[in-house]
């Protein structure tokens, strides 16, 4: 089982605010791929990287999206029903200057 993360991004985001956690998760590096895809409409960014994915599954993030070091291997499970298409959440963000809490 194999993944491709998608991340849409604006133009001259080189490294989105969530890379760190994306790069911490266990996972061995030939099971994840990670498509920045870059441009200005999310939508359209995240189809045109889905049509070019080679992951067997594919997981969406925003640019701040900071999944914990196991979000894949408890993701793993649910696909191991062959019933299933599509599992999700939860995100989580960090705390950035595009992002304030309520109080």
């Amino acid at each position: 089982m194999n993944f491709t993360i998608i991340i849409p991004v604006w133009p001259k985001d080189n490294r989105p605010y969530g890379s760190v956690s994306i790069e911490n998760l266990n996972c061995a590096p030939a099971d994840i791929e990670v498509i920045h895809a870059k441009g200005f409409g999310p939508c359209r960014q995240r189809n045109t990287a889905a049509q070019n994915a080679n992951g067997s599954i594919l997981i969406f993030f925003d640019d701040d999206s900071c999944p914990e070091p196991d979000y894949i291997t408890r993701l793993k499970h649910h696909f191991t029903d062959p019933t299933i298409a599509a599992a999700g959440g939860p995100n989580p963000g960090t705390i950035t200057d595009k992002f304030t809490p309520a109080k």
